[in-house]
């Protein structure tokens, strides 16, 4: 769980607010300009074009409701023809929102993809995904994939349809309600002043009105919003460290510890969600108060010329269902308030998302000189390792290790080994000075803890390499020579190994990795650090056996293990030096 990014700089107020415009423009455009365009563009077509025809069907139930109406009062017309009908428009509705509802759907998904494939490609190259974690300048990356780009198609989508049918319903039903209308007049310093269409009038001015209250009190709705999604991820971080450390806690008796942990997260999350209850409620009620006073608002308004029998029934009800129609249209942003608020706040998150995405390669952002070499293994001049608040951790004066060469790193714990290792592998952008090594495929890391895909226990075996690429027999031979052979049986068996094995299965699995794919050079951090002294002799001297000339640089920290090393590097006051191995 990485701590809450700082909020960036963002300069004076009118650059900040173009920033936000331009990256929002990005973020929201790319898919549809891309390849996916054509049918994206196609389906927004089809799909806008079933907002005019909602909007038609909406119409023509007015004119129904009319007719209908009009019928009952006068007890004279043909009511089978007239249900029929209304049966007509009832099943072309559903129709319609059929249409809609599954069109809009894989519009979205469509566009989820999109993002998706594009964010994790971005996210996972350069490392940046070990980047972020390490320095803390992003929380909850995963939320931000997976939630918010969801949320984000779908909820789009779903602003641009519905704005649509407002715009073509608000056109729609203010010609109707025009037709049904008086002329209003008002008085304006002595004048008298005649306007036409008085239930158009009052219909704006009632929408304008209950609009500008709802985002009154909606305002605290976007940062509470943002705020609960984040204490949100906190709380699900720390659910998933307890499942993940499951063993660890049982052994150390830390229940309370992570109970509290737990409760403080909760807390959190349950202080913000107050107010974001409350904030919601007093919209709800506000919301509610406007949707009990819409239906009557136009019929109280058109009972005078009913009453003196210049209206039907008939009248009055469409002049309802269109006024309340009009009105619906109009206050299109104060129904939709919630919805931009969740997405202006996921635009938010993931415009920090992106300038976390931003940043350099780490080999852009060192200065550090890196290069290839092939004759040494490895040479390291000048080279200047430091954490990543500034201070200098360690230095290589000049280091050089030969074809063949087996080197042991020593020294006391933090002195900086591991850190060492991480530039070498390009993990660790603090660094200046000269560095060149084999090529990248001719190295393999072996960490101390090995990453296992899940899937197959062959394919973690041939990781990186595909599943079939070794034969089965040779991989049961390899298990049997790191007393592995009960695995042989669950070669094929999918599951997620890092659970299941115990860490000194895992590091005896990534020994048998390293005979698989024949590196020329491996680099190791306490890679036997799991492994009993028995198991660890016998991991180094299998792989020294099948790759005599192997180049090698390891932490370790059992002196027994020394003497599978030609040459020592020990770290002391900040400084690597060649030192003599013992005898």
């Amino acid at each position: 769980m990485n701590a809450s990014a700082s909020p960036l700089p963002e300069g004076p107020a009118p650059v900040a607010a173009t920033r936000r415009w331009n990256h929002a423009l990005r973020l929201l455009g790319g898919f549809w300009s891309g390849r996916e365009a054509p049918v994206a563009w196609a389906m927004l077509a089809v799909l806008l074009g079933l907002q005019f025809g909602t909007a038609t069907l909406g119409l023509w139930m007015a004119e129904w409701e009319k007719t209908f109406f009009d019928m009952l009062q006068t007890r004279q017309g043909d009511l089978a023809a007239s249900l029929l009908r209304f049966a007509g428009i009832v099943g072309a509705f559903a129709a319609v929102g059929f249409a809609t509802s599954y069109l809009s759907a894989t519009l979205a998904l469509r566009w989820r993809a999109w993002l998706n494939a594009d964010y994790t490609a971005r996210w996972m190259a350069w490392r940046r995904y070990y980047r972020i974690e390490r320095s803390g300048t992003l929380d909850n990356p995963d939320q931000r994939i997976a939630e918010d780009l969801d949320l984000l198609s779908r909820g789009i989508l779903g602003l641009v349809t519905g704005f649509t049918f407002a715009v073509v319903s608000l056109v729609q039903f203010t010609g109707l309600l025009l037709s049904l209308s008086a002329p209003l007049t008002i008085t304006v310093l002595g004048h008298a002043l005649v306007l036409p269409g008085d239930m158009v009038i009052w219909g704006f001015v009632y929408a304008v009105g209950t609009s500008v209250l709802v985002v009154f009190v909606g305002r605290p709705i976007v940062a509470r919003t943002m705020r609960q999604q984040h204490f949100e991820a906190d709380y699900r971080f720390e659910l998933i460290h307890v499942r993940r450390n499951a063993e660890q806690i049982a052994f150390s008796r830390a229940e309370p510890v992570e109970l509290g942990n737990l409760a403080a997260r909760f807390s959190a999350l349950r202080r913000n969600m107050h107010g974001l209850i409350l904030a919601t409620t007093n919209l709800g009620v506000v919301q509610g108060l406007i949707s009990q006073l819409t239906p009557m608002t136009p019929i109280l308004l058109m009972l005078p010329r009913y009453f003196a029998g210049r209206m039907t029934i008939g009248d009055v009800m469409q002049g309802r269902n269109a006024f309340n129609q009009m009105s619906v249209a109009l206050s299109w942003f104060m129904q939709s308030y919630g919805s931009i608020a969740t997405q202006i706040a996921i635009i938010r998150r993931l415009r920090a998302f992106d300038a976390a995405l931003a940043l350099p390669p780490a080999d852009a952002a060192a200065d550090l000189e890196i290069g290839e070499c092939h004759e040494p293994a490895l040479h390291a001049r000048d080279l200047a390792v430091r954490l990543p608040s500034g201070p200098l951790l360690v230095t290589v004066p000049d280091w050089q290790v030969e074809i063949g060469e087996r080197w042991v790193v020593r020294g006391p714990s933090g002195a900086g080994k591991s850190t060492l290792l991480r530039v070498i592998a390009g993990l660790w952008p603090e660094a200046s000075g000269h560095l060149a090594h084999l090529p990248q495929e001719r190295m393999m890391f072996l960490p101390q803890r090995a990453y296992f895909p899940i899937g197959p226990l062959r394919a973690a075996l041939a990781f990186p390499a595909s599943a079939d690429a070794f034969a089965a027999a040779d991989l049961a031979a390899a298990l049997a020579r790191f007393n592995l052979a009960h695995l042989e049986a669950r070669l094929d068996e999918v599951a997620p190994w890092t659970d299941v094995l115990s860490p000194g299965e895992q590091q005896r699995l990534a020994f048998i990795r390293v005979l698989l794919h024949r590196p020329d050079m491996l680099v190791m951090d306490e890679a036997t650090s799991a492994l009993d002294a028995g198991n660890a002799a016998l991991a180094y001297s299998a792989v020294l056996q099948a790759l005599p000339g192997l180049t090698l640089i390891s932490v370790v920290h059992d002196d027994a293990l020394e003497i599978h090393h030609t040459h020592l590097l020990h770290i002391a006051d900040g400084i690597a030096r060649r030192a003599s191995l013992r005898p």
